[in-house]
């Protein structure tokens, strides 16, 4: 079980000291062995590196475990939940799977009508958070709610034809991940700048992909991401700068466009804006920036867009 051991020591290695405390607090509120679980964590917190002969010096039996290896697996269940309890609802993930628990909950509870309330506010969380690969399991809700009767056909068939529009985004989306991947892959081989012909050539094949010709093929945030990410990054390993930047810039763009998803969308967004003013300062158009001064607004004409957030002066 010594993988086991390492799991719960890296995840203890992982919390921070509001974490620690709700764990000793929460973790454990009734148990005869509570203090011996709470002493085992305590041991591992204080371990550099993990050490499974001093813990099994420490708690050997009568007084320890009888088995340190279950006791091991049972701690690391209880810290992972205490883990999960403390920071739900914290990400988007976290969100749109606490709604999908209430409505299956409420909807085996035979309260339908709860059920579905909370249906409304699962779809309309998943949306606003653009989880769009969650979709997938609230179909299945949604037609369980739905009767088999005369009047709710026509409900049922609005609710398939939903569906399949739904798929399809995410058949879209594994697409452009799947480009995404590829491109990845090249700079993770090859490196950031590549001068082998055969390399070259397969960059460019990837680059005449359609569906990196026209941002409209895209059909969701993340696919024009990943479009514009993969633009980018390829032109810039063949040394295709003005295509390079140009993306860049609607890479920030994009963003833009849907302020609604900055929230959900901000490190895409920041690494968005570092790669335009890095290719901007590093570039060619470097001269367009103040050298003591770097503002949205002193970029050239050519990169502003008009609306954009970038296109106020500095203060």
């Amino acid at each position: 079980m010594a993988a086991f051991s390492n799991d719960l020591f890296d995840l203890i290695r992982t919390m921070n000291a509001s974490e620690k405390a709700y764990f000793k607090r929460y973790g454990y509120k009734t148990g005869a062995r509570r203090q011996a679980y709470i002493d085992l964590f305590d041991a591992l917190d204080r371990q550099e590196a993990y050490s499974e002969a001093a813990l099994r010096k420490k708690f050997a039996p009568p007084n320890g475990f009888k088995s340190l290896s279950a006791a091991k697996n049972h701690l690391y269940h209880q810290v992972l939940n205490a883990l999960m309890e403390y920071n739900a609802d914290k990400s988007g993930e976290d969100k749109v799977l606490r709604r999908l628990q209430e409505v299956w909950f409420l909807k085996n509870r035979g309260l339908d009508d709860q059920c579905a309330k909370r249906l409304k506010v699962a779809w309309k969380t998943v949306d606003d958070l653009d989880q769009p690969a969650f979709s997938t399991a609230l179909f299945p809700a949604e037609m369980a709610l739905i009767p088999y009767t005369e009047e709710g056909f026509a409900e049922r068939f609005n609710a398939l034809e939903r569906e399949k529009q739904r798929l399809s985004l995410l058949q879209n989306q594994n697409e452009y991940s799947l480009l995404y991947a590829r491109m990845t892959q090249m700079v993770s081989t090859w490196g950031v700048i590549v001068r082998d012909p055969r390399h070259i050539e397969a960059v460019e094949g990837v680059l005449a992909h359609p569906l990196l010709q026209d941002e409209s093929l895209a059909l969701s945030f993340q696919a024009k991401y990943m479009l514009h990410s993969v633009n980018k990054i390829l032109n810039q390993v063949i040394c295709r700068y003005d295509t390079a930047l140009e993306h860049a810039r609607k890479a920030v763009v994009l963003h833009e466009r849907y302020p609604e998803l900055l929230g959900r969308h901000h490190r895409s967004y920041l690494m968005s804006l570092f790669n335009l003013l890095n290719d901007l300062v590093g570039g060619a158009n470097s001269r367009n920036l103040n050298s003591g001064r770097i503002g949205f607004g002193q970029l050239s004409p050519k990169y502003r867009t008009p609306g954009s957030k970038w296109n106020a002066k500095p203060t």
